[in-house]
């Protein structure tokens, strides 16, 4: 079970890692990683909920965000 999780795992690292993402920071891909691998605790979020949080930290966002 262990070896197919291992396998799962390096699918969707070459499916978030393409040509074109080569240039991603470790930080962004294991974040990437973990939102691929763990989509059943998205999926439980509050996107507005995101959204203010986003907002609050930076003002740029708050531009972008603003709807």
């Amino acid at each position: 079970m262990l070896t197919v999780a291992c396998e799962r795992s390096f699918s969707l690292l070459k499916c978030i890692k393409t040509r074109l993402r080569s240039t991603l920071s470790e930080n962004k891909l294991e974040a990437f990683m973990l939102m691929a691998t763990e989509k059943e605790v998205l999926y439980e979020i509050d996107n507005d909920e995101i959204i203010k949080l986003l907002k609050s930290k930076s003002t740029l966002l708050l531009n972008k965000l603003s709807y």
